[in-house]
């Protein structure tokens, strides 16, 4: 996975929909890589899906990325 020492920038995620940052950062490296880690938490969702964020345009990929997110609806 790299390590996070050629970070290029870091940044907060714009949070949506009701979603709260509690941790979530965004870095890029010096290749370009973005990645985002960290807890949001409070959202809504419909559909079982929701737009949690919206990453800075420095950040954004050529093409749109869908992610598998864990969640527990609050229960654990």
């Amino acid at each position: 996975m790299g390590s996070f020492l050629n970070v290029l920038q870091t940044t907060a995620l714009t949070m949506l929909n009701g979603w709260v940052n509690n941790s979530a950062v965004v870095r890029k490296d010096v290749n370009g890589i973005v990645r985002i880690t960290g807890r949001v938490t409070s959202g809504t969702s419909a559909d079982g899906t929701a737009i949690a964020g919206q990453l800075p345009s420095g950040f954004l990929p050529a093409a749109d990325q869908y992610f598998v997110c864990r969640c527990d609806a609050g229960t654990g």
